[in-house]
């Protein structure tokens, strides 16, 4: 049903089970999967890595977000899977507009990303990106989320 599986992946907990879950559907279906991170000037991927204690610096951050998405991509290798990997960096875009262009330049049929479920003013404040991903996105969405 599924053969090419877009994962957007940033080193959070929601993120990890997100590929988690795409490793086992693409197993399963015997797809091929893509990962993207898309970079963005914030700390949390330095803590992602155990580099929280540098300096928000850009290079840095880049490098945090390729080592998050090629370790991805590794890892679902090593579990048998066709997988290749994407950055998406330099983009005025909101997060989520980046990853639902990036399936479908890439030709994604499904998109399973991490979901941290935030609610009421948390969710305001911070935005969604899933809710951005489902708005742009021609392929379907599977929202996982953290605490599967």
């Amino acid at each position: 049903m599924f053969d090419r599986i877009l994962v957007p992946v940033d080193g959070s907990d929601a993120s990890n089970a997100a590929v988690d879950v795409a490793v086992s559907l693409a197993a399963d279906q015997k797809a091929m999967l893509h990962f993207v991170t898309v970079v963005e000037s914030s700390l949390g991927i330095l803590e992602t890595v155990g580099r929280a204690t540098e300096l928000p610096n850009p290079l840095a951050i880049a490098e945090a977000h390729r080592k998050v998405v090629s370790d991805a991509a590794a890892m679902a290798e090593k579990q048998g899977s066709s997988a290749d990997y994407q950055v998406v960096e330099g983009s005025d875009l909101h997060v989520g507009e980046c990853i639902a262009q990036a399936a479908a330049e890439w030709r994604a049929d499904l998109i399973v990303l991490g979901t941290h479920g935030r609610r009421g003013v948390n969710r305001l404040v911070l935005g969604s990106v899933t809710e951005v991903v489902i708005r742009h996105s021609d392929a379907p969405v599977l929202a996982v989320p953290a605490s599967i």
